[in-house]
């Protein structure tokens, strides 16, 4: 029985973007917490290019390579705001990484160049101010998230995700709630809220 799939027909390109996607829609995905359909493309799109990768003769130093490079422009900014323009450093061992991709073959190296450029500016202009500006949002309403009612998201046992005045929170309750269950803010320690159900007469500020 022949071969139900032939390696030779993946372009080296193509792969390699398939994982840059992958890896950066994950970064988006924690930067930028939403419904979870981020998260489920990263997914896919991943095991999509691994499992090409699987295919062709990959050099998986140089991967372990990408993969450092793209999560320093996760780490640096988490570890303290202001290591923010430290993350571009990544861009060397992902650089290196991408030239050194596959064993046998070449990546284009306009195509590495271009999507180095596209990480950066993507990072520096839309991933770090959209984070800023979560983050003062999330400072403004610090003061005033007590009492607050919002529905559950994902439920908590004990620990899960609310929506409160369109903003996604992470919370935690002594009593497992279901999702789509409304609840109201009794405390708040940094960016994560103790909350409980609500009950019928909790205002609907």
């Amino acid at each position: 029985m022949g071969e139900l799939f032939d390696p030779t027909l993946l372009n080296p390109d193509w792969v390699y973007l398939a994982l840059i996607v992958g890896l950066w829609i994950g970064i988006t995905a924690i930067y930028i917490p939403g419904t979870g359909v981020p998260e489920v493309i990263t997914l896919v799109t991943l095991g999509g290019a691994i499992f090409m990768l699987m295919q062709l003769p990959t050099n998986w130093i140089a991967l372990l390579l990408i993969a450092i490079g793209v999560i320093a422009f996760l780490l640096a900014p988490f570890i303290t705001p202001s290591w923010a323009r430290f993350a571009p450093i990544g861009l060397i061992p992902q650089g290196i990484g991408s030239v050194f991709l596959f064993s046998d073959r070449w990546v284009s190296l306009p195509l590495v160049i271009i999507v180095l450029l596209i990480a950066l500016l993507y990072h520096q202009f839309i991933l770090i101010p959209i984070m800023r500006h979560q983050q003062k949002r999330r400072d403004d309403l610090k003061a005033t998230m007590i009492g607050k009612m919002g529905r559950v998201v994902s439920a908590l046992t004990p620990v899960g995700t609310v929506q409160i005045d369109g903003e996604l929170w992470t919370a935690r309750a002594t009593d497992a709630i279901e999702a789509d269950v409304m609840v109201t803010v009794t405390q708040q320690q940094g960016l994560e809220l103790q909350v409980v159900k609500a009950k019928r007469h909790d205002p609907q500020d």
